[in-house]
């Protein structure tokens, strides 16, 4: 892989944890030649490959107070009004069972999981990925008005930035 995108052979697992330093996105006019390194990981640390669920392991093999909740699908962002200003995410509402993503090769119409909540100490990251991030937005109340009230889903948080790419019922508008 080295060889073929910067004509370099590793002489030890430090440097070719250095050459994946590299930017991969250089200007050289034959930097897309072989496409090897845009491929493969290169989440490397220590010498070795890592991952999120290697970091989210470690953290709650250390002791953190984190809940790892497998086979769930989130279904809204919980908000609590705010004196002054926009809602303020305070938790999660979910869906755990297995196979309840439609996308999900294991998905089964039948199933319909139980509801939970989980509530948040500091804050709510939301991370759903390009599509089901606005898909969460949206369902929690926040985006754009007119399509909120078109699906019927009251609107707390008017904010049109929050635009999904995807079939459902709102795409008809946008082509």
């Amino acid at each position: 892989m080295f060889t073929e995108s910067g004509d370099v052979t590793p002489e030890s697992v430090e440097h070719m944890v250095q050459l994946f330093k590299r930017d991969i996105n250089r200007a050289d006019a034959d930097r897309y030649e072989s496409p090897l390194m845009f491929v493969l990981p290169s989440a490397i640390y220590a010498g070795n490959r890592s991952s999120i669920a290697t970091h989210i392991n470690g953290a709650i093999s250390a002791g953190h107070a984190l809940t790892l909740s497998l086979h769930s699908l989130a279904t809204r962002v919980l908000l609590e009004e705010q004196p002054e200003g926009q809602p303020k995410a305070v938790g999660v509402e979910y869906l755990e069972g297995e196979g309840l993503y439609a996308a999900d090769s294991r998905y089964n119409n039948t199933q319909t999981g139980q509801l939970k909540t989980v509530k948040a100490r500091r804050e709510v990251i939301v991370s759903g990925g390009t599509f089901n991030t606005p898909q969460i937005l949206k369902l929690s109340g926040i985006g754009p008005r007119g399509e909120l009230e078109a699906l019927e889903i009251p609107v707390l948080v008017d904010l049109p930035a929050v635009v999904s790419r995807r079939t459902d019922k709102a795409w008809d508008r946008w082509t």
